[in-house]
Formats: C-alpha cells, structure tokens, sequence
C-alpha cells in the first residue's frame, strides 16, 4: 500500500549528485548517526574520565561510562572502530533534516538537506497592528483551505524535491570489504535502516554492492 506522505526515496536524491561516469548501487535515508569508538559518548563527544565523574558526584559511572542512551533517538548509522572514520569528521551526529547515504561505483557519499536562511523582514516585521492583522490571515487561511495535505506534500501540486548538497564522502579505494563496510584506516560504518534489522535488505543491499543482484 502506498503512503503519499513517504519522503522522497533516497535514491532521488543520490541521482542528483552522481557524476557521469559512476553509477549509483544504493541509497538510504539515515538522519541520526552514532559513534561506537572509546572514549567517546554514542553522540561523537570526548567521555568525561570516570575519576573527574566522581568527583563532582556521580558515581554511576564507575559501573556505566555512557548515561545518555535513553535520552537519544535510536541511529541510522553506527560508525565503529579504533577511532572516528576520516570521512565522518565533523559531522553531527543528529540531524533534523534530510539526510542519505549513498554508494556509487566510485564513493560512499553522505547528503545533507541544504536550508536556506529566510530573509529578514523590512523594518522588523512592521507594526504590532500590522503583524496581528496578518496572522489572522494565516490563520484564516489555513481553516478555510480544502487542500488535503500527505506530510509534506499538497494534492494536485508537484512533489517537493529538496535541495542537497554533498557533505562528505569516502572514495571506493579507502574500502576493504562490504560485509560490514570495513575502512582501511581501522574503521567501519553500520547501517541500521531505519532502526530495523532486516537481515534480507542487508543481502539485497550487498548483492547490488557487488554487482550479483
């Protein structure tokens, strides 16, 4: 059954960014990404030594380096291994927006959702009068409008495709292996899917990896 409020498939988005002499084997949406590298909380953050946790009193964490789980989103994506991978660096480990992993012929490639900074209003925005006035329209606007809504998308309006940039990327060459995505440099990524262990899609996924599906 289809669900008009599904995100644009990520394979969409990676289309956009493929050269002309690569080609794309698959793409996955995978907003939230944890670390799984020592020394470091699941965010990518330094842990705080356990000495300096007890002194200022918190002595579970003589029995737990790590307290925040229950506080985070389940990830996407796991990266692993001796330290941070090369590639990784510096990207957040929660992101609010559109975010793919894509694997080509050539790269592993992640895309990030490109924001644009609104524009500031003239004047501040005019008048209490006049922001009042058009809220009200807002508002009226919004209960007097019959256009049934599927998430993002309208009826009867195109579908909006975002924009996208390249955020990082890993040239096939730095990859050893594709059972679980080893790195020659000691590292390696997990991809979750969603959160879900679906062990066909991880066949299907190294099947196209490798060119037998």
């Amino acid at each position: 059954m289809i669900d008009f409020a599904d995100p644009v498939g990520a394979a969409t988005y990676a289309r956009q960014h493929v050269r002309p002499d690569e080609r794309l084997l698959w793409a996955t949406h995978g907003r939230i990404l944890n670390y799984d590298v020592r020394g470091l909380t699941p965010q990518g953050k330094p842990k705080p030594s356990v000495l300096s946790r007890v002194g200022e009193g918190v002595l579970d964490a003589v029995f737990d380096g790590d307290d925040s789980s229950d506080a985070h989103p389940d990830p996407h994506v796991v990266a692993f291994g001796r330290h941070v991978p090369q590639f990784l660096t510096g990207l957040p480990a929660d992101y609010s927006f559109t975010r793919v992993w894509a694997l080509t012929t050539q790269r592993l490639m992640v895309l990030q959702e490109v924001r644009a900074t609104p524009p500031p209003e003239p004047d501040g925005g005019g008048s209490f009068l006049s922001k009042a006035v058009r809220f009200g329209k807002e508002v009226a606007d919004i209960f007097t409008d019959r256009t049934k809504t599927y998430g993002r998308h309208k009826e009867a309006e195109p579908v909006q495709i975002l924009d996208t940039t390249v955020r990082t990327e890993v040239h096939r060459s730095a990859i050893t292996g594709f059972e679980v995505a080893n790195l020659l440099d000691g590292t390696g990524v997990d991809f979750l899917l969603d959160g879900r262990q679906e062990p066909e899609m991880f066949t299907w996924m190294l099947a196209l990896t490798n060119g037998t599906a």
